[in-house]
């Protein structure tokens, strides 16, 4: 699924206008039915509702919303928001068929008047404004979005909270919707699924309005959500296929204390198809490595440099670094000279990262088309502090293709930023998932799709997506509390047979 900025909706709207053909009032109720439908779904017509249009489209929406709901004896009042700009076309028209029906009672809230009352168990469906708004919101609108903000009723949005930008809201300090509900038509907004306009959007979803598929098609976007549909397919193994065909890695993990990160990173990585693992760790481990994960071999030296060294790492088809490695001296050199020596792309986390980060004259010594996986914080520290998600995401575009890296940005909507600046943003897992280790189970899983075979981008791809949807299917046996890292290696084999049979 492909995001795009609103100019470009708006484009694909007049296409279909055009091209489909169908008069722009119609485009505009097939809208409003997909809002009634979601109404229908989620409220019963014992709700209720009382339903807020501005002067443009949105507003339209929400104004023959109030029609059909009327139809379907939900009982209803709207309240025309007048701030000075005459009516579009089509709201008026949806305006004079309510009024025509005289069911719905229309009030007029203009800036002279006082807040109109709203029963507190209303539902309140708010089109105010829609995707197109270029301008913070103040003045009159602004007071009637901060009023409502202060009402204990729940408010659903028409396609994007009213004071919302599309994209860039990184100096937006006007007025926004504090939505419970919004419902977006055709495409999510790239706003939508970053962290800081959680509290404005709630709980979100498209529906479609068959706008014209050509059109969709080419409009060209380096932003996508991962769905099945577009995730690059899984590989069959031939019959006599042995274990020396899906790679050898060697996973450079833990230190006293922190055995348990080389642990799931290590049962992820042979749990995601890698046919060998050796994995560096502290002779303090070796017990423990041993007994926990005994398919892979070990691999321990006094010094922390013997396995860097080049006719070492010949053995080794790829190289996973990081989780619990820590940052001590004799580490940050090892870590050098693995970097220095390494014949190809590697996959680098956690403590890697760090330590990275205070040495960013490495980055020119990194093989290229390798896999970063670092979380807000981490990258932060590689790069520059950064006030929202949006900005972040920009830097990280900017990086990938400076340094020619795949960057796997960990968050709700993981952003998986190619080489080439493209971002595919993950629809899997939950916010179960916020627990120590996920972080190396995904670095394992990562590390055993690149051994096997995949290319970098598709491994990070793949793995992020595997990652989450294996953590979904285990809070059908735990809970948002319960669910520790564990539970989602234990549940890759249902994960990846799912994506598998949807192909």
């Amino acid at each position: 699924m492909k995001l795009l900025t609103s100019q470009q909706i708006r484009e694909i709207d007049q296409y279909t206008i055009q091209n489909e053909p169908i008069p722009s009032i119609d485009l505009m109720e097939r809208a409003a039915k997909q809002l009634c439908s979601f109404v229908l779904e989620n409220f019963d017509n014992n709700t209720a509702i009382t339903l807020l249009a501005g002067p443009g489209n949105n507003g339209g929406d929400a104004v023959a919303l109030a029609r059909m709901l009327s139809k379907e004896n939900y009982t209803c009042e709207l309240i025309m928001v007048s701030f000075g700009s005459s009516l579009s076309k089509d709201c008026e028209i949806n305006l004079q068929r309510l009024k025509e029906d005289g069911i719905v009672p229309i009030t007029y809230w203009k800036e002279k008047d006082s807040f109109p009352s709203i029963e507190k168990t209303n539902l309140i469906i708010e089109g105010i404004f829609g995707s197109g708004l270029t301008r913070t919101v103040s003045g009159f609108p602004g007071k009637i979005i901060e009023h409502i903000n202060t009402l204990p009723n729940k408010v659903f949005s028409i396609d994007i909270p009213s004071g919302l930008f599309s994209e860039d809201n990184c100096t937006n300090d006007g007025a926004i919707i504090k939505a419970d509900y919004t419902v977006s038509f055709e495409f999510p907004k790239l706003a939508f699924i970053l962290p800081e306009n959680e509290k404005y959007v709630g709980e979100w979803q498209t529906r479609s309005i068959q706008l014209h598929p050509k059109a969709i098609e080419e409009a060209d976007t380096s932003l996508y959500m991962t769905t099945p549909e577009n995730l690059p397919s899984l590989r069959s193994r031939k019959k006599f296929a042995h274990k020396g065909n899906f790679g050898h890695a060697l996973l450079v993990a833990g230190s006293y204390g922190k055995t348990g990160a080389a642990t799931l990173a290590a049962r992820g990585c042979l749990r995601s198809g890698s046919g060998l693992l050796s994995i560096h760790i502290p002779q303090s481990s070796y017990s423990i490595m041993q007994s926990c994960v005994p398919e892979a071999m070990l691999v321990v030296d006094e010094t922390e440099q013997m396995y860097c060294q080049k006719d070492a790492l010949e053995n080794f088809t790829v190289i996973g670094v990081g989780p619990g490695i820590g940052q001590k001296k004799s580490m940050q050199d090892a870590l050098h000279l693995l970097i220095k020596n390494a014949a190809g792309p590697m996959v680098l986390d956690a403590d890697a990262l760090n330590i990275i980060s205070q040495n960013k004259d490495w980055f020119e010594l990194i093989p290229k088309n390798s896999i970063f996986t670092p979380h807000p914080k981490e990258f932060d520290r590689l790069t520059q502090k950064h006030k929202t998600h949006f900005e972040r995401v920009i830097t990280g575009q900017q990086m990938a293709k400076e340094h020619e890296l795949n960057i796997v940005l960990k968050g709700a909507f993981t952003a998986v930023i190619n080489t080439k600046g493209e971002i595919f943003f993950n629809t899997t897992g939950n916010p179960a998932m916020a627990k120590g280790g996920s972080g190396d189970v995904l670095t394992g899983i990562i590390l055993g799709l690149l051994s096997s075979g995949y290319e970098p981008y598709d491994a990070a791809r793949i793995g992020v997506y595997v990652h989450g949807l294996a953590a979904d299917i285990a809070l059908n046996s735990q809970s948002i509390e319960s669910l520790i890292a564990s539970d989602i290696i234990n549940h890759l084999g249902e994960a990846y047979d799912i994506i598998r049979n949807y192909k």
